[in-house]
């Protein structure tokens, strides 16, 4: 108490240093909560996902190559690490893409989005805010259930406006028809921090995007 009546005292003494030196200091004290929240978000907080500690990622790298390690693989690796490698109990698969999306009064260009595997949210422990997510039924080339989405939970909020009658609505994804299906919860967002896909489709669905396709010539990439 005595420093802070000290202080008092010397501000106002001098009014035209105490006038710079507070607006100087509020943008440095408004920092910090937002560092914070950054750093607990990336390095403190836990994944918002079931059994985080228990995830693990594939990483490959040449002999004495001077390239960091990469998690990219071909979709031709990616089944044969899940068919044939049995120390861990499931694989998930997960390739970033970038589409334009249509729908009734959106027009949307450039969203951040992923094609997904059939097991990706199950494995994963996530449950639906509204409606149901992908399973492995709607990943399976050539089913017509392959042409779904689903909502991350800031899209369905901003873009639809959190309207329940989304479920069943028909999107047109690079000019592909999608019909939405789910919404994930508020909190998920994928299983790498920082990243917060819009929307989420099944791998099946990226022939009906992709021409020619990645994924019918074994080349769609797969982080495991």
């Amino acid at each position: 108490m005595h420093d802070v009546r000290y202080a008092l005292r010397a501000m106002r003494r001098a009014p035209g240093f105490t006038a710079v030196t507070i607006p100087s200091l509020s943008p440095g004290i408004g920092a910090n909560p937002a560092i914070f929240s950054l750093t607990n978000t990336l390095m403190l907080q836990p994944l918002p996902v079931r059994s985080p500690g228990e995830l693990v990622q594939f990483l490959s790298q040449y002999p004495d190559a001077a390239e960091p390690p990469s998690n990219s693989y071909a979709w031709k690796y990616y089944e044969r690490f899940r068919d044939e490698t049995h120390a861990f109990s499931e694989l998930i698969g997960v390739s970033p893409a970038r589409f334009h999306l249509r729908a009734d009064g959106i027009d949307a260009d450039a969203i951040d989005s992923e094609y997904v595997v059939g097991n990706f949210f199950t494995m994963l422990g996530a449950t639906p805010a509204v409606g149901r997510l992908l399973g492995p039924r709607d990943d399976a080339l050539g089913s017509a259930s392959a042409a779904v989405a689903v909502l991350s939970w800031a899209s369905w909020t901003t873009r639809f406006h959190a309207d329940l009658s989304v479920i069943g609505r028909r999107l047109e994804i690079d000019g592909a028809p999608a019909t939405v299906i789910g919404v994930t919860p508020r909190q998920f967002f994928r299983v790498q921090v920082g990243a917060a896909p819009e929307i989420w489709l099944p791998v099946a669905m990226e022939p009906l995007i992709q021409r020619p396709s990645r994924r019918a010539s074994g080349g769609v990439p797969a982080p495991g």
